[in-house]
């Protein structure tokens, strides 16, 4: 058994992830929360971050469902209505 005791807390502000290359990729794989094997991160996350990164698409890749696309549909139809393209 690992018993851990902190003796000390310290708040940082977190450093946000950028993708600065110069090319974009398109994520070609890419497992939302919905997907039947595995999968942490919500599909409208997914295509916001790859909206702020630049990314001009990406694939949602499932396993054995497609009840992500909805919500990364209306996500697409929110960045639109902010302007995004």
């Amino acid at each position: 058994m690992t018993v851990i005791k902190p003796r000390d807390i310290s708040l940082v502000k977190r450093k946000k992830t950028v993708d600065d290359a110069e090319v974009k990729r398109v994520e070609l794989h890419c497992h939302t929360n919905m997907s039947t094997m595995d999968g942490i991160s919500t599909s409208d996350k997914i295509v916001r971050r790859a909206y702020e990164w630049g990314m001009s698409a990406i694939a949602i890749t499932d396993h054995g469902v497609c009840q992500g696309f909805p919500d990364a549909m209306y996500e697409v139809d929110k960045i639109r209505k902010e302007g995004g393209e």
